[in-house]
């Protein structure tokens, strides 16, 4: 059931609100009604027309399939197997938000033809969230509570790569894993893998470059 969910993780901030800044003659109930209406009316000449057919373009195709598989293989080596299913489960979610997305650019044009094609802006849009919500996902998995009911720290593994700079060589690497109570051993076996998956990219004479990296210079 895990892998059902779009998770988004937001950190509580501590301020107080002013409850009584917003001036308004209108409500929220207001505000959703007049939306609904507008949304409404584009569900009415969609139903009012022929079946529309939804599709990639062969770029976009390509795009996307790269984009997962990058993913998955990035994923399936920091986190553990059962975290795959909730990056398919993205692979659906995706393509049904450039759905959305397409269905309501024709709010904006009105043009409803037999074939849709989704937006370049609107592809790379949800791909651009899709990174995000990954993240979450994965955040949020490693703190599922286990058996004893205490929160499951992320793996090390994946510790291991996001600490990793952007570029670094294996005196880096092996400061990096001490740092994080992995062994020297267990921190050539990680650099292997990831360089084998081309999570990781070696450039020679003992220079590693992690596109992963949080702040890439």
């Amino acid at each position: 059931m895990f892998s059902r969910f779009m998770f988004y993780v937001m950190n509580m901030k501590l301020i107080w609100k002013d409850v009584f800044a917003s001036k308004t003659e209108n409500g929220l109930d207001v505000h959703f009604e007049k939306l609904g209406n507008e949304f409404f009316s584009l569900y009415q000449t969609l139903q009012a027309n022929p079946d529309v057919h939804f599709s990639l373009t062969p770029a976009q195709q390509l795009q996307f399939n790269q984009f997962f598989k990058k993913m998955q293989t990035l994923y399936v080596n920091i986190q553990e197997e059962e975290i795959i299913s909730s990056v398919r489960r993205l692979g659906l979610i995706a393509y049904r938000i450039m759905m959305i997305f397409s269905a309501l650019r024709i709010m904006e044009d009105g043009e409803i033809t037999s074939n849709l094609y989704c937006n370049d802006t609107d592809f790379q849009n949800t791909l651009d969230m899709i990174a995000i919500l990954v993240k979450h996902s994965s955040y949020v998995y490693s703190q599922i509570a286990q058996e004893t009911y205490k929160p499951k720290p992320k793996h090390k593994k994946e510790q291991f790569l996001e600490n990793l700079p952007y570029h670094f060589n294996r005196q880096t690497y092996v400061a990096t894993a001490l740092s994080l109570g992995i062994t020297d051993k267990s921190a050539q076996r990680y650099i292997k893998e990831f360089k084998d998956a081309d999570i990781i990219q070696y450039d020679g004479h003992d220079q590693y470059t992690n596109p992963n990296a949080k702040n890439p210079q």
